[in-house]
């Protein structure tokens, strides 16, 4: 809701939050291919990485926005 109210419709802040399931699954995937087990340190860091994913969406899709209305950036 609160990205719906900052970026004033539901497109952009749909694109953040679909950014954040691909995050999880490429850092269950190194974990694998790293022949890692899930423990609370890799817990801790994936919601560190969901945190820096949802900041990194936001910047680029106000970055974005900014662009198209012709904002020096």
């Amino acid at each position: 809701m609160v990205l719906s109210a900052q970026f004033e419709g539901l497109l952009d802040s749909f694109t953040i939050m679909f950014s954040l399931p691909l995050a999880v699954i490429g850092a269950l995937a190194g974990l694998l291919l790293a022949q890692q087990y899930l423990s609370i340190f890799v817990m801790i860091g994936m919601i560190m990485l969901m945190g820096l994913v949802a900041k990194n969406g936001i910047l680029l899709v106000d970055f974005t926005n900014s662009a198209n209305r012709g904002a020096p950036a």
